[in-house]
């Protein structure tokens, strides 16, 4: 059964952190696929958005490289990161030893442990509803909830949300910067998937 959060309570200057940290997977190896870029650029966006409690890290989680030399998909996510937000890297996580997605659970319960986070945005361009996944991450202890777009859109813009449901027309009291930046959102959003990961 697929499980979804509701909206949070909207708060005057934007509501509270969504969850502790966020985390992007890649199992694969060499070059990232368009799919890994477009989950890094979500995964960059929501950080500027604020949607994470405290600093909020970004945790990149990826297969080793099998090749001497060649760095993995989650140092390549990491370069791509702070080339494209220009994000610290003391603000990144690389955690590339997982081989497939019970691994990979099994270490993400592991971090969560020893950074103390009680939740991760699971940042993915693939449904997060899929068995496979859900299976793997519930057997460790760890639940994947889906976290609609709206909720995401009133967490971070109440004030907007709340008065576009009240009135279309007032789309056009806005300003040009607050209009682009709550559609450059809107579409974002429409082009992935995330999940809220928590301990059982």
């Amino acid at each position: 059964m697929k499980e979804t959060l509701s909206p949070p309570e909207a708060h005057e200057q934007g509501g509270e952190g969504l969850v502790d940290a966020l985390i992007v997977v890649s199992l694969g190896d060499g070059d990232l696929p368009q799919e890994d870029r477009l989950s890094i650029l979500g995964a960059g966006l929501l950080k500027d958005l604020g949607i994470t409690n405290g600093a909020g890290k970004i945790i990149l989680s990826s297969n080793p490289s099998h090749k001497e030399g060649v760095p993995s998909r989650a140092q390549l996510m990491r370069d791509h990161l702070i080339d494209t937000f220009g994000i610290p890297k003391k603000s990144i996580i690389v955690d590339d030893s997982s081989n497939n997605s019970e691994n990979e659970a099994e270490e993400l319960k592991k971090i969560m442990r020893r950074h103390r986070l009680k939740s991760l945005g699971l940042v993915s361009t693939a449904s997060l509803d899929r068995e496979k996944i859900q299976d793997a991450f519930k057997r460790v202890g760890l639940r994947i909830e889906q976290i609609p777009p709206d909720v995401v859109l009133a967490n971070r813009f109440p004030e907007f949300v709340g008065n576009l449901k009240k009135s279309p027309k007032f789309i056009m009291e806005v300003t040009k910067e607050a209009l682009e930046k709550f559609l450059r959102t809107h579409r974002m959003l429409e082009s992935i998937h995330i999940g809220r990961v928590s301990l059982l």
